[in-house]
């Protein structure tokens, strides 16, 4: 099939290129009588000749015909005579010829006059009848017209905001002076529907803001508009009331097993559960006081007691009778029971004292985060993380996890290394006591504590209560990190790059001035320094530095 060109004889000039049509669409065009045919090359819509230009690749060929089509339905004649001549054609075949005014477009696919050419088809189905068209029309159009200002009588402060009297001697005017009462007149418009007190309460820039408008009220019209206004149920109250009592019956359900299940709970937990379970049943609002809750749990939980805590911060314990009963009987076999809880707690220290002679010992390799299950059994660390944390194995946020953790590990690290040797126990010659393992923690307080201080006696003191390694043994890691820095300069060419630098690798810097005292009054004793980061990735497949064996020949020292 060969394409044909559709080109008027009159001036093309502001119409851009001629479209593409085929034989197909030529022939159904020619179809038509004269006085419906279509020039694709003007504008689809009103056929007319115009100094606007033609919409370039159009898109909105759906909207535009469905608006046609749904206008010509409702009587637009001019429409009406373009959509019989467009619904012969394929939507594929008028997509590629068909073209509009921008403005053309716009006032075809209005939804306000499709919906006014919609009134006017309805208006004719029903009748001619002028009075009856009115009579049905005007009641709509009036309640739809809003309220305003102009409507209304303008805002008096001297008068009462309601009734827009005077002050007397029996009724005087009151000012509205609190936020609170401000928020209350809001609320009672804004739920009666009152429009011309809200358009009246529209003077402030904030709706609850009325005090800064010196409002004034009489006190039967403030009883009147606001206080009974409020005091009314509503639907959304009616449903708050049983968000409300649903919770009030799963949080009564939910103490009264707790507490026969023989678990002491205090105030403050009930609380707490309370507010929770309030806001997973949507009750908005404050949350309930303790002394609330506790005339909701005398009322329906059966034989329960509560209990003032001998400490002043602590809030009342609950529970009930037979819970108490229970306790009573188990304290009369709490001396039989100790001497088997002696027991348990010996076999335990045995336990804990063979995992600890089993792992390997700690050895400072330059890191102190080197640290594994190896060195620090998991028995010993879980051992005191109980004793920490108690039985409970939840916690309410993150960071008491990790606060636990590390009180954990230092009770573990600072065991391992008192710990004595089978040796150490049967030698009974030797009066002193040494460590035998040493761990991160320990090296990591002698280090920074020597590095602030430079203090001897301190070390050592820290060192008697097994917070720290002895006093030689810093000075021994320090000359080991001092060669090994050493040794770093002489293979570096004299400068010194951290050992987790790896040679052949990008490396990444940042250089920033480093200055202090800029500005003296002589113009001495200033410095001016450059600090340098040097950044790397790490792989997984990089070895990690080891200072434990550093030899330097002291030849090459003294040479250097």
């Amino acid at each position: 099939m060969s394409p044909l060109f559709v080109v008027s004889s009159s001036n093309n000039q502001n119409r851009g290129p001629p479209f593409l049509l085929t034989e197909n669409v030529v022939k159904m065009a020619t179809e038509f009588p004269r006085n419906t045919s279509v020039n694709f090359e003007l504008c689809i819509i009103c056929q007319t000749q115009t100094d606007e230009e033609l919409v370039e690749k159009p898109v909105s060929h759906q909207k535009l015909f469905d608006a046609i089509e749904e206008r010509s339905h409702y009587g637009d004649v001019k429409l009406t005579e373009v959509w019989s001549y467009l619904k012969g054609f394929s939507f594929e075949e008028l997509e590629k010829c068909v073209s509009w005014h921008r403005k053309c477009y716009q006032e075809t696919t209005h939804s306000g006059m499709i919906k006014r050419a919609k009134e006017r088809y309805e208006r004719e189905l029903s009748g001619r009848n002028e009075a009856r068209r009115k009579s049905c029309d005007l009641p709509s159009l009036e309640a739809k017209q809003p309220l305003t200002r102009s409507k209304t009588s303008p805002y008096n402060r001297d008068v009462c905001f309601f009734c827009d009297g005077v002050g007397g001697y029996r009724q005087p005017l009151h000012t509205v002076s609190t936020s609170t009462a401000g928020s209350s007149l809001d609320a009672a418009i804004k739920k009666e529907g009152d429009e011309k007190l809200h358009v009246k309460l529209s003077t402030s820039v904030d709706s609850k803001d009325a005090h800064a408008i010196d409002i004034k009220y009489h006190k039967n019209c403030w009883t009147k508009h606001v206080t009974n206004v409020l005091r009314k149920p509503s639907a959304t109250s009616k449903i708050e009331q049983a968000s409300e009592v649903a919770a009030k019956i799963e949080f009564v359900t939910m103490t009264e097993m707790a507490l026969k299940s023989g678990k002491v709970m205090n105030m403050s937990q009930l609380q707490a559960a309370f507010d929770t379970i309030s806001q997973e049943n949507n009750v908005k609002g404050k949350s309930c006081s303790r002394k609330t809750i506790k005339k909701l749990i005398q009322a329906e939980v059966e034989g329960v007691e509560f209990h003032k805590s001998k400490r002043v911060n602590e809030s009342e314990r609950v529970s009930i009778k037979e819970s108490r009963d229970v306790a009573i009987q188990l304290s009369e076999t709490v001396d039989e029971d100790c001497t088997s809880n002696m027991k348990i707690l010996y076999d335990a220290a045995v336990l804990l004292r063979k995992s600890i002679n089993k792992c390997k010992k700690w050895v400072f390799t330059g890191s102190l985060e080197t640290i594994s299950k190896d060195n620090c059994p998991e028995e010993l660390y879980c051992f005191y993380r109980w004793i920490i944390q108690g039985p409970n194995a939840t916690l309410s946020a993150q960071e008491k996890c990790t606060e636990i953790h590390k009180r954990a590990m230092h009770l573990a690290q600072t065991t391992i290394s008192m710990c004595l040797t089978e040796r150490q126990v049967k030698n009974k010659k030797s009066e002193t006591l040494q460590s035998t393992r040493e761990m991160p923690e320990q090296l990591a307080v002698g280090l920074a504590v020597h590095q602030a201080l430079r203090s001897k006696e301190i070390v050592n003191m820290l060192h008697g209560f097994r917070m720290s390694v002895e006093y030689n043994r810093l000075l021994r890691v320090e000359s080991q990190i001092e060669a090994h820095v050493l040794q770093r300069l002489e293979q570096c060419g004299g400068v010194y790059l951290p050992p987790d630098i790896v040679k052949g690798r990008h490396v990444f810097f940042a250089i920033d001035n480093v200055d202090f005292a800029e500005d003296t009054c002589d113009g001495k004793g200033t410095l001016h320094g450059t600090a340098m980061a040097i950044y790397q990735r790490k792989e997984p497949d990089d070895e990690q530095p080891d200072l434990r064996y550093v030899v330097i020949p002291i030849k090459t020292l003294t040479a250097n």
